[in-house]
């Protein structure tokens, strides 16, 4: 859930920055150990592709739907607005996120959160 609201709400995730973000988050919590890098590629992979230094969504909003469908795209919109709320913690790990928190070996854009990509 939490790369599927990054992608709504940047239109780009970077795997360093999410990798990252779990692992500080696994340092407080156990159960967050099971989510490894191994896996946050394999669910980028699945909803995203590479694009640069970031992934991004695989499919394209569909506009029109919401307009089609209202009812619809207002329990969506209220899913993912309490999903935000859930996951707030692991969003600011994600967006706080500093190049030099990643080590020489990554490369993050420091524009993630420039909401004109």
């Amino acid at each position: 859930d939490l790369i599927l609201l990054l992608l709504n709400m940047h239109g780009v995730v970077q795997r360093e920055r999410l990798t990252w973000a779990y692992a500080v988050r696994a340092e407080a919590y156990r159960s967050y150990e099971a989510i490894h890098p191994d896996v946050i590629t394999f669910v980028l992979r699945t909803v995203a592709k590479r694009s640069e230094d970031c992934w991004v969504a695989k499919v394209e909003d569909d506009e029109q739907f919401g307009a089609d469908f209202p009812e619809v795209a207002a329990s969506h919109g209220a899913y993912w607005f309490q999903k935000k709320d859930m996951l707030m913690d692991l969003i600011e790990l994600y967006e706080n996120a500093e190049v030099g928190d990643h080590g020489a070996g990554d490369h993050l854009c420091p524009s993630i959160l420039d909401n004109s990509v």
